[in-house]
């Protein structure tokens, strides 16, 4: 092993065009540009007045307001949304300030983000791809990350059940909805609800996403990508997504640095994306990476080497590691936990 000199971490980071946010409203719009308040209103519009007699279309204060009324919702939470418009303890008179509920739950129902007629039926994400993209696009250039960045996988809760009590009755009510790519992992916390990959940055800035969709049909054509697993397209795809000079930090520790006046950045995950082929195809790209994985990942240095029977049993705080090839090392050790 020899000593790898690394620079200092000497970026800018943070917003990129804070000069022109001076109140929370600013910043809102800056990440939720008016292209997608376009986008609502005009395809609100177009839909109800398919399916609404008499519709009055929507203004643009009037989806403003609309939007205003779900940011407080999520913050004050009611278990009904006829409460907030109740004229008891639990009314809200900055909702009624806004919209009446008759017209919210009009907007509400006719809500649409893409042209039924013309969308792609094949996209699971048709329906509110083009907003999804708008955001991408904004979260990025509106961020300069910081140096340490990681990739991991979410669960947004999508099927939820909530206990309630009315009186002297107690009752569970599942809430859900149509999503055909609402995934199950009874691991996880939140067992079912929709999964996305995402990059964030060590301020927990979300700088890229995307939703997982399921199964991938295979490209006979793209025989890189056919012969990838799904966690080694989601580390490459989401390599791509990274600015030049951002470095892949995972587990397998590699010493080509990139010396272009922007980096070094650190880039983490867990063992879902640890294997041998991401650490290589990452390594050929010139990126800086440590990639943590399974014991099983790769085989061939934890089963065959690190893990041997030969080596005995390691105690608490004991670590191994061994060189494959002078750009990777491999480390094991035994946390305290285990």
């Amino acid at each position: 092993m020899r000593n790898v000199p690394i620079e200092v971490f000497t970026n800018e980071t943070g917003p990129k065009n804070g000069d022109s946010v001076e109140t929370e409203l600013d910043a809102f719009i800056l990440m939720f540009p008016a292209t997608i308040l376009e986008i609502m209103v005009k395809e609100t519009n177009s839909f109800a007045s398919k399916t609404e007699i008499g519709w009055t279309d929507v203004s643009h204060n009037e989806m403003w307001c609309y939007i205003g009324c779900l940011l407080f919702m999520g913050v004050v939470r009611l278990n009904a949304l006829d409460s907030f418009w109740s004229n008891d303890i639990q009314g809200q008179p900055f909702i009624r300030s806004l919209l009446k509920k008759k017209r919210f739950f009009d907007i509400h129902r006719n809500l649409h983000f893409s042209d039924n007629g013309t969308r792609d039926t094949n996209d699971k994400l048709s329906k509110i791809r083009g907003v999804v993209e708008i955001l991408q696009f904004s979260f990025q250039a509106n961020w300069n990350p910081s140096q340490y960045i990681t990739i991991d996988e979410t669960m947004v809760p999508f099927k939820v059940a909530k206990s309630l009590n009315v009186g002297t009755v107690s009752m569970t009510i599942i809430l859900k909805g149509r999503v055909g790519f609402r995934q199950h992992i009874p691991r996880k916390p939140t067992h079912t609800g929709i999964k996305i990959w995402s990059v964030a940055d060590g301020s927990n800035y979300l700088y890229h996403f995307v939703f997982y969709l399921g199964k991938e049909k295979e490209n006979n054509h793209d025989e890189p990508r056919r012969n990838l697993t799904l966690s080694q397209r989601v580390v490459m795809y989401m390599e791509s997504k990274i600015p030049p000079g951002i470095g892949i930090f995972l587990f397998f520790c590699c010493h080509s640095l990139i010396n272009n006046g922007e980096g070094p950045f650190v880039f983490l995950g867990d063992n879902f994306f640890g294997s041998w082929k991401a650490a290589f195809m990452l390594h050929q790209k010139k990126r800086l990476f440590l990639l943590n994985c399974k014991k099983t990942q790769p085989t061939a240095i934890f089963s065959n080497i690190l893990l041997a029977k030969g080596l005995g049993k390691m105690k608490e705080g004991d670590f191994r590691w061994v060189m494959r090839n002078p750009h990777f090392l491999a480390i094991s050790w035994q946390d305290s936990g285990l």
